[in-house]
């Protein structure tokens, strides 16, 4: 079995009804409410975004593969289950996968890992007094970038060098042997990771999947310890601040205020669909929700009435919903959905 097949059996939990089209939403990294919630509610936010470039047809055929060996099973046209076969075959150990996290990384994970070996070589060169260099990142905006990041750091740091190796020798023994290998300097030029990782040039996916994995596994361990990391959570910020739209933040940082959804609406001028997206993308990413009630009494009433006649509430539908509970609102409906998967944890 190839290993995109495997991967996507990887996925797959015994007894949980995954919906094909979110899944493959999800793994392109489509960032909306449904799909976010669709990750959330089924542990697999850390794959969001892994592969944008998984075309229809790849997918499509990894799951009829799937289905025609029976490790997968379709109970509709779009929701599929996990066969005993499958669960025997599934073999997610296979890919390090430990540290991944899509949802909050997908789009800045490559940016920063280049950002860093680039601004490595350039203060490794600079401790020599050497300007006649090669560089490892040859985008002129990135190079004009990092001059003026540089410039900036320098004042705080005189001995800039002496700050990076530290950073360095902190950071290195908690990742995986052979990174310091990626490393480019004054007379030293680091290698690919498909030079450093050779025992998987013939596993294209599970050698991606890996540095991927390595790239989330540093971002994590700085921003964990940004004391540590002065120059490294600059060149995060540095990265992240360029890397997409960072519009949902601002809607729940004002929704932590306490401002409502239509409070928000007149002063950011976005539709009420657009806010309460924002809202529930910022819920499901927070690691404590805001501590003032978050449905109204009788929305909750509502929910819990229609709770009891359905107990499995990660396959809710909304429409279902208010068939019978008509004045439950969407962003309610979400934010009890959040609630109850964060008590099964």
């Amino acid at each position: 079995m190839n290993e995109l097949n495997t991967y996507i059996l990887s996925l797959f939990t015994a007894g949980d009804k995954l919906r094909v089209t979110s899944l493959f939403q999800l793994l392109k990294g489509k960032r909306t409410s449904s799909v976010l919630m669709f990750g959330y509610l089924n542990g697999l936010l850390k794959h969001f975004g892994l592969f944008p470039k998984l075309t229809t047809k790849q997918y499509q055929a990894a799951v009829n593969a799937l289905v025609s060996k029976d490790y997968l099973m379709l109970i509709t046209d779009n929701v599929a289950v996990i066969t005993a076969a499958g669960s025997r075959l599934k073999t997610e150990k296979e890919f390090e996968v430990t540290a991944l996290n899509g949802v909050t990384f997908c789009n800045t994970a490559q940016e920063f890992f280049d950002q860093l070996l680039f601004t490595t070589q350039v203060i490794s060169e600079l401790s020599y007094h050497e300007k006649e260099y090669l560089p490892v990142e040859l985008n002129s905006f990135k190079q004009h970038r990092t001059k003026l990041w540089l410039q900036t750091k320098i004042v705080n740091y005189p001995e800039i060098n002496r700050q990076l190796y530290q950073e360095w020798v902190e950071l290195l023994p908690g990742l995986p042997e052979g990174t310091i290998a990626l490393l480019t300097g004054h007379n030293q030029i680091g290698k690919t990771y498909n030079q450093v990782r050779k025992d998987l040039s013939n596993r294209p996916l599970k050698q991606y999947l890996a540095k991927t994995n390595l790239m989330h596994q540093m971002i994590t361990t700085i921003l964990m310890a940004k004391q540590s990391f002065p120059l490294f959570v600059s060149l995060f910020k540095l990265t992240h601040d360029s890397s997409g739209n960072h519009s949902a933040s601002e809607s729940y940082r004002m929704y932590e205020k306490g401002l409502s959804v239509t409070e928000i609406m007149l002063r950011r001028q976005l539709k009420r669909s657009t806010v309460v997206d924002h809202i529930i993308e910022g819920l499901i990413l927070s690691d404590t929700l805001p501590s003032f009630e978050l449905i109204p009494k009788q929305e909750r009433e509502k929910l819990d009435a229609y709770r009891s006649l359905n107990s499995d509430f990660k396959v809710w539908r909304y429409g279902d919903v208010i068939e019978t509970e008509p004045i439950v609102s969407f962003l309610s409906f979400r934010i009890y959905q959040i609630e109850l998967l964060r008590e099964e944890k």
